[in-house]
């Protein structure tokens, strides 16, 4: 940091050389922004991954259950129709008899 420009700022060349700055400029502002960032990095975003990840299984899970559940609505459709039709012919049968 030993470094200025002719206005006496400092030369920022890396990231950490910015956190030292701030940390000297603005004190416990810089550690408490710097360790909820850390805390977001290390803990937060991974669950948020891990998360996004699982809604997707999710997603695939439920959309598999919407088709069957067409399908199988097709189904009873077609066995009312059938037992209604099956339920004429009993009908027929009986007064054939």
């Amino acid at each position: 940091m030993s470094e200025t420009t002719d206005d006496q700022t400092p030369v920022i060349t890396g990231p950490w050389q910015l956190a030292y700055h701030y940390a000297n400029k603005h004190g416990g502002l810089v550690f408490g922004l710097i360790a909820c960032l850390l805390i977001w990095v290390i803990m937060v975003q991974p669950e948020l991954t891990r998360n996004a990840q699982q809604n997707e299984a999710l997603r695939e899970a439920l959309q598999d259950i919407k088709s069957q559940t067409t399908a199988q609505q097709q189904l009873a459709d077609h066995l009312k129709t059938t037992a209604e039709i099956l339920d004429r012919i009993v009908t027929r049968l009986d007064s054939v008899k």
